[in-house]
């Protein structure tokens, strides 16, 4: 029983020199317990210079003579600490090279390993190492350093916290690498009165300290973690500084809360968690946000950043895979920006990924940057975007969804995709998540309103069959494509300040337009469209087909008013005199309309419509059938009178005045009087009168 202190560089080795009480086979154990008791400022070893080892020994925190000290864990512990850099009269000593390994710690009421920096001109970081020790029943920590340490391969079991690093921001010595890795850490509840465990903190990285790796640890927590906490923290990483968890396995047993918890880890830093997987915590596999609770602070950087890169995350049916939570809390109101790339994989009972609040931003990077299992009851949440600040859109397009991405995926596969989400399509005022550039989906019983807002220029609004009870709605984006399944009912289109809209699918669905120029297309399901005032087209699918109507026009199943053009795919005909068209005559029609526009409706040729014969069979070819065409042969000359007779459309329909003036064996002008035959008859003409009676003065 003694309380030692080391006040010189020297190696202090127990039997059990070298061997790894985890793996390997140990002799008789050197044990080292207190003398004294002493459970809040009590050290076990005092280390009082630099490039000290301790190696081999057991170092055990209850002397089971002493009473009156913590109970926890079946012992009755007498001493606060192992090793700690500090005297007994609380004085701290700035020092480096403090070696820890190959020993079995035990039974301490709070840290086992504990290396301070004392000092506003830390020494460079070399010889901390914290190898292959067994740390067990440890009431809060096993490890605590604000120094760079190279802590590998130890087990630290029925611990509150496991190993917690805090204010680096020195260079370590050259050839001192820091790293935490290979270390398998179960936390439990000890007794402990600190709010939440940690598996590994890495608070406050700043300034020159080096890269940081965490990799290749195992992380469990245990039937006996009730409380909340994460089994990596990574906070206040600012000003360059690199922390990299790779690797790493965490398990939460369905009772630790978080797996990553990333906090005020500015834009300049760069945190990265890559491979190894998450399952079974609570709450959050990984947890971005400018709030931490452990705390109580606001994000005092200029946001919060993070990659994740290749990691697997399982969520309970309690938890997400992912959050991103922006509180919006605090003077600093950075975003909390979350960078998801290389096939990081999500599943579980849980949400995939939940965003919340108006700067909660993940970009998705990469060609497969994630996917989310088919198993998710939800892929992507959003949340709470906040009344003043602008709402979170969220390019989801590379990643996949049940296997699927949105750009290959089918209609139905794209809707169910969509059932998953919740955006603006879902709530006014919240982000647009995208799975298929330029397209929104509606699911049945959702708001088309809501997906007309979402939508930008030229976007397909996609509507999935159901009933809806949106009513009139007006459209004020441009080249808004609205495909609907079959079977919707309960909505309808208006043009306000656009002028364009496309109906597209099999359901029936009705619009209106404005007093301008519109352009409408057409569906496959039966469209009743009014276009109103202004040079109107209709978009229609296929090639030309039957037109008929009068006042209205039909089309296939569709019911037509006030248009001038029907676009199908081989021609664009325009309408004349029929179906409210502002296109009342051929020849007013077809001085302003394209020479390959053909024409459908009231045709009435006169003497003013063509001039030559090659003229007259151009214009009869581009004649549609349902067509009522009729032929006015007053005033026409006999050039005229010889094509409409030879034209195979006007011949049929053509009527002749009565009154015929035949100059040798050609017909030269017809006339409604015979006086006006008379006075048009030439010297040895002749005028030829039809049967009838004529009052003529």
């Amino acid at each position: 029983a003694e309380d030692l202190a080391v006040n010189k560089a020297l190696s202090l080795r127990g039997p059990n020199y070298g061997i790894n009480p985890n793996t390997g086979t140990r002799a008789a154990e050197a044990i080292v317990i207190p003398a004294t008791n002493d459970t809040t400022n009590g050290k076990l070893i005092q280390v009082l210079a630099s490039n000290i080892s301790i190696d081999g020994l057991t170092l055990d925190g209850d002397n089971p003579s002493i009473s009156g000290g913590t109970s926890f864990g079946g012992v009755d512990s007498n001493c606060a600490r192992a090793v700690r850099n500090q005297n007994a009269a609380g004085t701290g000593i700035s020092l480096t090279g403090m070696d820890l390994s190959n020993c079995v710690v035990k039974n301490f009421t709070t840290t086992g390993y504990y290396l301070e920096k004392f000092s506003g001109s830390p020494i460079a970081a070399s010889g901390n190492y914290v190898r292959n020790n067994l740390f067990a029943n440890m009431r809060y920590r096993a490890v605590y350093t604000q120094c760079d340490i190279v802590a590998t391969n130890n087990v630290i079991t029925d611990t509150f916290t496991g190993i917690a690093q805090d204010s680096v921001g020195t260079a370590s010595a050259v050839g001192f690498t820091p790293i935490i890795s290979g270390n398998t850490i179960t936390l439990a509840n000890t007794g402990s009165t600190v709010s939440r465990h940690m598996g590994i903190s890495i608070n406050n990285r700043f300034g020159s300290a080096p890269l940081l790796n965490i990799s290749n640890n195992v992380i469990n927590g245990s039937a006996s973690t009730t409380t909340v906490g994460e089994a990596i923290r990574i906070t206040s990483s600012t000003g360059g500084a690199q922390v990299h968890a790779t690797g790493n396995v965490i398990d939460g047993a369905g009772t630790l809360s978080t797996g990553y918890w990333i906090w005020n880890t500015d834009s300049l830093s760069d945190v990265v968690v890559s491979g190894g997987t998450v399952s079974g915590v609570t709450a959050n596999g990984v947890y971005l946000t400018d709030f931490d609770v452990a705390y109580t602070a606001n994000s005092y950087m200029d946001g919060n950043f993070a990659t994740l890169d290749s990691i697997a995350i399982s969520t309970t049916a309690t938890g997400k895979a992912v959050n991103v939570h922006w509180t919006g809390t605090g003077s600093n109101l950075g975003p909390c920006t979350l960078t998801v790339r290389n096939g990081v994989a999500l599943s579980g009972a849980g949400s995939g990924m939940a965003m919340n609040g108006a700067k909660a931003r993940v970009n998705f990077s990469g060609a497969s940057p994630a996917s989310f299992d088919s198993a998710l009851p939800t892929y992507i949440v959003l949340s709470n975007a906040g009344a003043t600040n602008p709402a979170t859109a969220v390019d989801a397009t590379l990643a996949t969804f049940g296997g699927n991405a949105g750009s290959a995926a089918t209609l139905a596969e794209n809707f169910a995709i969509a059932a998953k989400v919740t955006d603006k399509v879902d709530t006014a005022g919240l982000g647009l998540v995208t799975v298929k550039a330029a397209n929104v989906y509606v699911n049945t019983g959702g708001s088309v309103a809501l997906g007309l807002a979402a939508a930008s220029a030229s976007d397909t609004v996609n509507v999935q069959a159901g009933a809806y009870t949106d009513g009139a709605l007006t459209v004020n984006t441009a080249g808004i494509t609205v495909n609907s399944e079959a079977g919707v009912s309960g909505f309808s289109f208006v043009l306000g300040s656009a002028n364009t809209l496309t109906l597209a699918g099999a359901g029936d669905v009705n619009a209106t337009g404005n007093a301008n120029a519109n352009s409408i297309g057409t569906s496959a399901g039966a469209n009743v469209i009014d276009a109103l005032a202004g040079i109107d087209t209709a978009v229609i699918a296929g090639n030309v087909s039957a037109i008929t109507g009068s006042s209205t026009i039909s089309v296939g199943t569709d019911t037509l008013t006030n248009f001038e053009l029907l676009a199908f795919a081989d021609y664009t005909v325009a309408i004349v005199g029929r179906g409210g068209s502002e296109y009342t005559t051929l020849n007013a029609t077809n001085a302003i309309v394209s020479n390959s526009t053909k024409f459908w409706g009231n045709l009435a040729i006169n003497s003013s419509t063509f001039t030559t014969a090659d003229q007259l069979n151009a214009l009869t070819a581009r004649f549609v059938a349902g067509s009522t065409v009729t032929v006015d042969a007053l005033g026409m000359n006999s050039v005229q009178l010889a094509a409409v007779a030879a034209n195979p459309t006007t011949s049929v329909v053509v009527i002749y005045p009565p009154v015929q003036v035949v100059s040798g064996s050609t017909i030269t002008g017809y006339f409604t009087t015979i006086q006006a035959g008379i006075d048009f008859a030439t010297a040895g003409d002749t005028v030829n009168v039809a049967a009838g009676t004529y009052a003529e003065l």
